[in-house]
């Protein structure tokens, strides 16, 4: 059977390592204000914490759907190769009934004297 297969591990590399990144930004605790200190300042710092927190969240959303679109392209692939085996092991196997035939005209031929 003819074999055909996508060399898949490079993309897998890339998903687990976005995946572990994804992980790590949204597994820190959570920042804890501090509500003893007054600085100038403070209340902007609160607001731009919080800010960061839900932009961590959403950045890390947005790498776990790449990631899925990484894994939907890489079936894509495994389905395509899998096509690609079916058409040339069938092309294969009409090629060599093809040239059976020839051979069997041709071999007619000479034992009829070429008619």
């Amino acid at each position: 059977m003819v074999q055909v297969q996508s060399n898949s591990s490079s993309a897998k590399a890339c998903a687990s390592s976005l995946m572990a990144a994804a992980t790590s930004l949204i597994s820190t605790s959570s920042i804890q204000e501090d509500s003893s200190s007054n600085y100038v300042g403070n209340d902007l710092l609160k607001e731009l914490f919080a800010s960061e927190e839900t932009l961590t969240t959403n950045v890390a959303a947005q790498i776990e759907k790449f990631v899925g679109l990484v894994h939907g392209v890489h079936k894509g692939f495994d389905a395509s190769d899998q096509w690609l085996a079916y058409q040339l092991q069938k092309n294969s196997y009409a090629a060599l009934i093809g040239q059976s035939k020839q051979n069997s005209s041709a071999t007619s031929k000479k034992k009829t004297g070429g008619k």
